[in-house]
């Protein structure tokens, strides 16, 4: 048994049509060929996800978090974190769940629309899922994505602020999650929300933790895929179209700095930032206490 590692030219992983190649394949032991093969193969575009069953961590290669347009989202992003800063695990659980929402608020400020389309996760002969699906770059390009679309875009920012993601797969959906070393757990982010104009970061996460009850649930874990060798694919130099947020980002601060105390956890919604209403705003967190309607 030998470990074969493959190396193509950036054509390759440009394709936009399925194509048919002649693929040759040499065997060398010590200087001599000992076999020598061809034959001609199909070659799928490149946006195809469709593996064999067991295979589903090949979803990782999409997650191109070394894109420079990763880094550009992040750059706005930064406007909405806690100090202009992303610390990752480094810090506590509130700066975390601080951080992933100013993730969420530099994509939604994008205006990037949720896009539907069929996302196949049934068995279909060998192929566990067959799904197109657009690189982090097409997403902020075209300021459009579906639900597989979104989950790898998060899971390729939050990877490039060495948080560790997963992406979770229930029947016709997808979204992303994020680890939580503080509670051991995945928080889920329902990333089709993004382009909601009426949605917060925590209805994202609200509506995370509903899907997440689904019996059907898979979780993979695009962390561990690509520490183990599973290498995202090469994207090269694109157009990334994001967009300045400075005027959103003054507005945001302005919002969450009018009050100056302690976050909130609260068992029924999760966590909440200081001066931030629930989801369904019943409550909100005042200086560290959660404070209902009904007792005013």
């Amino acid at each position: 048994t030998v470990d074969v590692h493959y190396s193509f030219a950036d054509s390759f992983y440009d394709l936009n049509d399925a194509t048919s190649a002649l693929m040759k394949t040499k065997f060398i032991v010590d200087g001599e060929i000992v076999r020598s093969d061809s034959a001609n193969v199909q070659v799928e575009k490149s946006s195809v996800f469709s593996p064999d069953l067991g295979d589903e961590a090949l979803v990782a290669m999409w997650v191109t978090y070394n894109d420079p347009c990763v880094e550009e989202i992040i750059s706005e992003a930064k406007k909405f974190a806690p100090g202009g800063q992303f610390l990752g695990y480094l810090g506590d659980e509130y700066t975390m769940y601080s951080e992933l929402e100013a993730v969420f608020y530099a994509l939604y400020f994008q205006e990037i629309k949720y896009v539907s389309s069929t996302f196949s996760t049934t068995s279909v002969d060998s192929a566990f899922y067959s799904q197109d699906i657009r690189f982090p770059y097409r997403s902020l390009k075209y300021k459009q994505m579906n639900c597989i679309d979104g989950a790898v875009l998060y899971s390729a920012i939050l990877e490039k602020l060495d948080y560790e993601t997963g992406i979770a797969l229930i029947p016709g959906h997808a979204f992303v999650v994020v680890w939580d070393p503080f509670y051991g757990e995945w928080i889920p982010i329902e990333t089709t929300v993004t382009g909601d104009e009426v949605s917060s970061f925590e209805d994202a996460v609200y509506y995370g933790w509903d899907a997440m009850a689904d019996p059907g649930l898979e979780i993979v874990d695009v962390h561990a895929a690509i520490t183990s060798g599973i290498t995202p694919m090469p994207v090269g130099t694109h157009e990334c179209n994001v967009d300045n947020l400075d005027e959103e980002a003054e507005i945001y601060q302005d919002l969450i700095g009018q009050v100056s105390g302690q976050d909130c956890w609260d068992d029924d919604y999760g966590y909440l930032a200081d001066g931030q209403c629930s989801w369904d705003e019943l409550a909100v967190c005042y200086d560290g206490i959660v404070y209902w309607a009904d007792e005013g």
